[in-house]
Formats: structure tokens, C-alpha cells, sequence
């Protein structure tokens, strides 16, 4: 109805909005992932020696951290996922991760100024860190192993805070991580590449089962010994907090983790007990998963089978919504328009024949001299066109039935140029 308005009305941008509906479809995708990390997806090297740690990462996992690090997306390097380019799919793949548990608990510290000047002591009190460690495969390993160790601490409360009495609380979460086959909340978009599902975190991946993988040798790889490097240079951080006697308080930090979770209420806290820390670990649980969920689809896939599953499509098309109050008022003019020409053809069938608009009958009905001649005065257009035939017309300067000159059609050997300053009949 919105095409009978003119484009120019102003209630046409009213009378009709664009916006877009989703789409909500089932397809059938099939996906190639690594469902363990075992073999020539190991993480690590282990240099020749007496040594069975891992010295340095492997170089397809060193590509993986700089992705990683990069935020490049993931792309899928085999299966099917056509139908998702026209929009974004959703749903559940599995793949290789880390099985995390963790367990609360708590401490305490005591730097102040009486312990000090009582006992003669003048130790470091630890206020925050986060340290990882890799306990290493020593034979082929049965799975459920916990092979990456992560422990946090750090002071979340304000303590008493004054000089002379420093203390408080100190949260400690000690956390394993076991190699394991996980199931993933994933989105693929544009049928191009595949990332975790925002929606969800590492607490709601499901438990499959754990693997088995084999044991760190001279010379080889290390299946999640570069992982255990990683994290370790990535996250490793301490707060040291000294109380002197006599020069007061001294905090020394080491490590970006440290930095970025500190908390405080003014800058005058690094010279009171106040200073506190937000809790590390999600972070740190966060970008292990991250890390393995890209490991699985960017290591060598030769010889992994293809999983065919069910997702979710999602798409958008674009709509266009109605307001018929202002489309009514913009209808108005054209049905008024309307109006008015069907009332000058009103009762047409009492003239006894088709009637149109055609300037031919209109022409006609004004004796037009051109097509007056032998013709029918009751004739359609068509009619009237096919009785006329082919013929050439000049519009110029030609004598009238009174011989006075005048401006209309004319044959071209009759029809001349028009005179300036001359008055036509």
C-alpha cells in the first residue's frame, strides 16, 4: 500500500519503519576438533639431559600463544558449516581442556610494629600472589592427573590498618588442573570461525572423561608442559609487605597480576595496612580454557574424526513495519486524486464504447482536424489509431478554416517555422 504514496509526502518516513525479526532455524554442521593433547600436540620441549621438565614451548604451541595473545579468531580447518554462514550458530562441541578444581581457604598475616619490637623480627608477610606449577608427567599417566597445580592468594579485606597494628585475613584458593575431553557452549559466524560462547565461563563446561597421555622424555615433546610455562610467566606475581620500626611500612610488588588486581580507597593506601586485591583465579581458569580450546582446533588434526552435530542458526531479515494511522493519512491524497478522476469518466457506458484517458481521444473529442477526417467519432483509442494509420504531424504555423494563421498540427509540407512577434489566431 506504501507504493500508492508519493515519495515525497512527508508522512511516508511515519507511515512505514524498517527494522529486522530473528530467525531461529536447526542445522546440521560437522566440526574437527582435538579431543586430547597427546603425541605431536604436545605443548613443550624437553632439552636433552638428566631433566624431564620442559625447558621451552613447542613451536605449534608457541603459535597458539601468540593467537592467543593476539585475539586472533579461531578458524575451522575442517568439516562443514555452510548453513552458518547466514548468520550465527550455536551449541555444543567437544573438545580437549582441563578438568579445574578448586579448594578455599584461608590465613592469616601479622606484620606490626610490637611483633617486631618484641620478638626481633623482621620478616616479609606475603599479601598477594599467584604462582602455577607443573608437576610433571614421570611415566604414561592414567587420566584423571592433575598436571598443572595453581595457587592464589591474596588480602581481600582491609585489615585493622594502622601502623602500629597490621594484620588480617588472607584468602588462599589452591586449584588443579587434570586433562580432560570437555563439552563447549560454542558460536560459529559466518560459517568462518569458532569461538567460546560468551554466555557461559569454565564453570559451565561439561565433564566427558579424563585421557591418558604419555610421560616427558629427553629430547622430546611435553604433552602440557608448555602450558605450565605459560601460565607460569604469564601470571606469576608477589606483594611482599615489610613493617620497620623505625622506617615504617615497605610494600614490594613483582609481576603484572598484582598490579592489575590491586584495590584501594585513596593513593595515601600504600603507606597504611589498607591495601587490598581482587580474586585472581577466574581470570586465570579463564585463560586456560581459552588456551585449550584454541589448542584443539589450531595443532595438527590428521587422523581426528569429524563430529556431526546439531546447532541452533540464528539470522536476521530485515522487515518493515506499519503504522496505518499515518498511512492512512498519507493514502488520503492518492484516494482523493482518485476520486476526482472517476468522476469526469463517470457514466461512460452511456456513450457506447471503452473511454480512456488516451490524448488521442481526447483530441478527438475536441475535433482535432488530424484526426476528425473519415473518421468515426465514437472511436476508441485503439480503433481510432488503427483507422488513422501511420501518419506525420508538424506542429508550426498553418492557415486555419477562416485562411488566418495559426499554431497547430499540421501535415510538414503544410506546417512552418513560427514567427517572433507575430500574433497567432
Amino acid at each position: 500500500m506504501l507504493a500508492l504514496v508519493p515519495a515525497s509526502s512527508p508522512l511516508v518516513p511515519r507511515a512505514s519503519t524498517a527494522s529486522s525479526r530473528t530467525i531461529v532455524a536447526e542445522v546440521d554442521v560437522s566440526v574437527t576438533a582435538a579431543q586430547d593433547v597427546t603425541g605431536d600436540r604436545g605443548t613443550g620441549m624437553v632439552a636433552p639431559g638428566r631433566t624431564r621438565y620442559p625447558s621451552f614451548v613447542s613451536a605449534s604451541f608457541a603459535d597458539v600463544l601468540q593467537n592467543h595473545l593476539a585475539s586472533v579468531p579461531i578458524s575451522i580447518q575442517a568439516g562443514d558449516v555452510s548453513l552458518c554462514r547466514s548468520g550465527t550458530c550455536s551449541g555444543l562441541i567437544r573438545a580437549a581442556g582441563y578438568q579445574m578444581s578448586c579448594v578455599k581457604s584461608s590465613t592469616t598475616f601479622n606484620e606490626t610494629i610490637s611483633n617486631t619490637v618484641d620478638y626481633g623480627l623482621y620478616g616479609e608477610e606475603v599479601v598477594f600472589g599467584t604462582n602455577t606449577s607443573y608437576y610433571g608427567a614421570v611415566g604414561f599417566e592414567n587420566g584423571g592427573k592433575s598436571i598443572v597445580g595453581l595457587t592464589t592468594l591474596f588480602k581481600s579485606g582491609r585489615g585493622l590498618g594502622s601502623h602500629r597494628d597490621c594484620s588480617g585475613d588472607l584468602a588462599v584458593r589452591k586449584c588443579s588442573l587434570a586433562p580432560a575431553t570437555l563439552e563447549h557452549r560454542v558460536t560459529i559466524a559466518n560459517g568462518t570461525s569458532i569461538t567460546l560462547d560468551p554466555r557461559y565461563t569454565y564453570k559451565d563446561d561439561k565433564f566427558v572423561a579424563y585421557y591418558n597421555f604419555s610421560m616427558d622424555q629427553d629430547g622430546f615433546l611435553s604433552a602440557h608442559g608448555g602450558l605450565g610455562l605459560a601460565l607460569a610467566d604469564m601470571f606469576t606475581s608477589k606483594v611482599t609487605l615489610n613493617m620497620d620500626p623505625v622506617l615504617g611500612l615497605k610494600l614490594v610488588s613483582k609481576g603484572m597480576t598484582a598490579m592489575r588486581y590491586r584495590r584501594g580507597d585513596s593513593e595515601s593506601d600504600h603507606s597504611s595496612c589498607t591495601m587490598q586485591w581482587l580474586d585472581p583465579t577466574d581470570e586465570i581458569q579463564e585463560t586456560v580454557r581459552s588456551i585449550a580450546f584454541r589448542m584443539a582446533f589450531e595443532v595438527n588434526l590428521t587422523g581426528i574424526p569429524t563430529q556431526s552435530l546439531r546447532f541452533q542458526r540464528e539470522s536476521t531479515e530485515l522487515v518493515y513495519l506499519s503504522d496505518f494511522k499515518f498511512l492512512s493519512l498519507a493514502l488520503l491524497p492518492t484516494v482523493f486524486s482518485a476520486l476526482t478522476v472517476l468522476l469526469l469518466m463517470w457514466r461512460w457506458w452511456r456513450l457506447g464504447r471503452r473511454v480512456s484517458l488516451s490524448p488521442l481521444e481526447i483530441a478527438r473529442a475536441f475535433t482535432a482536424p488530424e484526426l476528425s477526417a473519415g473518421s468515426a467519432s465514437n472511436l476508441a483509442a485503439k480503433e481510432l489509431m488503427r483507422d488513422i494509420g501511420s501518419k506525420k504531424i508538424r506542429y508550426g504555423e498553418a492557415d486555419n478554416e477562416l485562411m488566418m494563421p495559426a499554431l497547430r498540427f499540421a501535415p510538414p509540407d503544410v506546417a512552418r517555422a513560427p514567427r517572433q512577434g507575430v500574433l497567432y489566431f
